[in-house]
């Protein structure tokens, strides 16, 4: 009998001893039977028991990355780089120390930390989903060829298959740990195996999705959208009484999923998703470091796991391809080959590099340190920098980190919108977005007013000319005077746009003192009889009314002459016959 014929007859007598030591499923149970009844809980905490004082086995802290070529990896603690030129039918995956490269019809197992070949076989066929594996066993999960199914391969460590599962519905990433494998499948199950036998001597039954089983910060989970810790609680997880880490559910650029569907075989050429990435490590019901982070090009977005409270954000040099959690912060993989740490509180620092463009990356860094330098900015300098990045892909990230800018408090705030809305490299639809939020403060009035003195220059090239209107209907609402005479100016100022003229003579009909008379009458005298557009309609009859208001004897006098003259644009005239008449309608 071949070894692999072996291990299937020692599997139903190992299936028989364990279940007279009490750590099986119920009698006549096979591995992956759809037929298997709930034991609530019962196996999958008897197999705690038994491995509780089995320490988890980690994976070497490493950066592996696919190029046109093949594959480039390299360990991050130090050691040099070394590459594999393949024609890939798959995304490299790591298993215990090992890449595991499908290509050219065969499946082999690199050192992750050196580059050697372990061993090569023949592909069993399917696509590779997901590997793992310990110092004795690689277990490989294949997309079987009927749709809806999948394989389990079990190698031991020269690369001879022990074991093969049928499994009937999508399987995900597993994990390997004290000589069992366990792989989530049909979207709600966990399956131990014991690899020196072959079956299956536990289920876990979760009632939220599960297509990953994963080994972090020193201990097993398993999940998708939520991970459940395997402790002395895992027999209560059917119940929903595990210990379960959760992040908060909000809205980030891209959506990016925190696991995403374990069961997907990833093609071998980048998709748009490996740029949008979540990342965290649960410890306990919590996560260490205290702070999660979203990906988003070359946008680094650190978040509060448990209220979703944006705590840093920061801009790479290139776009990142992934994120794994470390201690005290977070490693990057950027397109560019690069590697980058950024602490938790921000700071963004290089690390090592594997010197060439990649296509797609995948990075572990479970014992590595980040370093914990303090950042240069505050939040509100971080948002606006970030905003201000000059890339196309980045509008989405960047509307969204202008939503975040808009709901801190302070004068700095303030400043750092104005900075985004004056910036002539960022893009009109940001800036659009900016004067909104800008229109929408009350705090740092100071800041605005010291925008509005600025005159535009038409030969710099360095300076939008300022908001004037959303900072008019800022002041306004705040009912600050001094914006006044500032105001007053913007109105008579060439480089004022129309709609702006508009919210300028609005804010005057509230703001406006004796002192503004001139400039109120030069304007009304101006554009009386010329105002064509809609929005100079308006702003003449604001005028008209701010005159009437403070404009003593002289304002008034202007107003009626223009309604006795002829030459009075008609809406104008009629707009303000009807103020005379004790209406204001709105004109247009």
């Amino acid at each position: 009998m071949t070894r692999l014929t072996k291990s299937r007859a020692a599997a139903g007598l190992g299936a028989l001893l364990a279940a007279a030591c009490g750590s099986a499923p119920p009698p006549g149970s096979v591995p992956f039977s759809p037929e298997w009844s709930s034991d609530d809980g019962r196996s999958i905490a008897a197999l705690w028991r038994r491995l509780a004082r089995v320490p988890p086995a980690a994976e070497p802290d490493l950066v592996v990355g696919t190029t046109s070529s093949g594959v480039v990896g390299r360990p991050l603690g130090g050691g040099a780089k070394w590459k594999l030129d393949a024609r890939l039918e798959a995304r490299p995956a790591l298993a215990g120390g090992r890449v595991i490269v499908a290509a050219g019809g065969r499946l082999s197992a690199i050192d992750a930390r050196t580059g050697r070949r372990l061993w090569a076989r023949p592909s069993p066929g399917g696509a590779m989903v997901a590997a793992a594996g310990d110092a004795q066993h690689v277990v490989v999960v294949l997309r079987a060829a009927r749709p809806g199914r999948s394989v389990a391969l079990a190698l031991d460590a020269h690369g001879e298959p022990v074991h093969r599962w049928e499994i009937g519905g999508p399987a995900g990433q597993p994990a390997v740990h004290g000589g069992v494998a366990f792989i989530p499948w049909a979207g709600q199950y966990v399956s131990a195996l014991d690899l020196a036998t072959g079956a299956e001597v536990a289920r876990l039954l979760l009632r939220e999705q599960v297509s990953h089983a994963l080994l972090s910060g020193g201990a097993l989970w398993f999940g998708e959208r939520s991970l459940v810790r395997f402790d002395d609680r895992i027999g209560a997880a059917t119940r929903g009484g595990a210990t379960t880490a959760r992040l908060t559910d909000r809205a980030l650029p891209g959506a990016p999923a925190w696991l995403g569907d374990g069961t997907r075989a990833l093609p071998v050429a980048p998709l748009a998703t490996d740029r949008v990435r979540l990342s965290a490590r649960p410890s306990g019901a919590g996560f260490e470091p205290a702070v999660a982070v979203a990906t988003y090009h070359r946008l680094v977005l650190g978040i509060a796991p448990t209220d979703g409270a944006l705590r840093f954000v920061t801009v790479t040099p290139a776009p990142l391809l992934d994120v794994a959690a470390a201690e005290g912060g977070f490693a990057l993989c950027a397109s560019d080959g690069a590697v980058r740490w950024v602490g938790q509180r921000g700071a963004l620092s290089e690390g090592p590099t594997l010197a060439e463009p990649l296509l797609t990356c995948e990075i572990h860094a479970s014992a590595a340190a980040a370093p914990a330098a303090a950042p240069a900015a505050t939040l509100p300098e971080q948002l606006a920098e970030a905003i201000r990045a000059r890339e196309t892909d980045l509008v989405v990230g960047q509307r969204f980190l202008l939503g975040e800018l808009a709901k801190l408090p302070g004068p700095a705030v303030t400043r750092a919108v104005l900075d985004v809305a004056a910036d002539p490299r960022v893009s009109p639809d940001l800036a659009g977005v900016a004067d909104s939020v800008l229109a929408a403060r009350r705090d740092g009035a100071d800041v605005m007013l010291e925008a509005l003195s600025r005159s535009y220059d038409f030969l710099s090239d360095e300076r939008r000319p300022p908001p004037v209107g959303p900072l008019a209907e800022a002041l306004a609402a705040i009912g600050d005077p001094r914006a006044a005479a500032p105001l007053a100016r913007h109105l008579n100022d060439p480089a004022t746009p129309l709609e702006a003229l508009e919210r300028c003579a609005r804010a005057l009909e509230t703001l406006a003192t004796p002192a503004e008379t001139e400039a109120l009458l030069q304007f009304f005298s101006l554009y009386r009889a010329a105002a064509e557009q809609p929005e100079i309609v308006r702003a003449v009859v604001s005028v008209a009314r701010t005159l009437r208001r403070v404009g003593g004897a002289e304002g008034r006098r202007a107003v009626k002459a223009a309604l006795r003259d002829p030459l009075t644009q008609p809406e104008v005239a009629a707009a303000l016959g009807a103020d005379d008449e004790g209406a204001a309608p709105t004109p247009g």
